[in-house]
């Protein structure tokens, strides 16, 4: 099973666990705060049966929620061939 993660930044003084409860329908599990002064969070979701698009906009239209995305797995970048 696929897990479909979302970066949240909420307005200053909001709290994730209010999102979370009311987003309840989406089944978002609460992972970590990635950035404590500007309150963003790494939420998830692993229930096949909701389509990831709808998951991101509920969560980015959510009126406590400044801005969401996906997060992009990464790979390391290769060192430079010239040294």
């Amino acid at each position: 099973m696929e897990t479909y993660e979302i970066i949240a930044r909420l307005h200053n003084g909001k709290d994730i666990n209010a999102v979370v409860q009311d987003l309840a329908d989406y089944k978002l599990i609460l992972q970590r705060k990635l950035a404590v002064s500007l309150n963003i969070w790494l939420l998830s979701c692993n229930d096949n049966a909701i389509i990831a698009d709808d998951v991101l906009q509920a969560v980015s239209q959510h009126p406590d929620v400044l801005m969401a995305q996906r997060n992009h797995a990464t790979t390391p970048r290769k060192t430079s061939l010239l040294g």
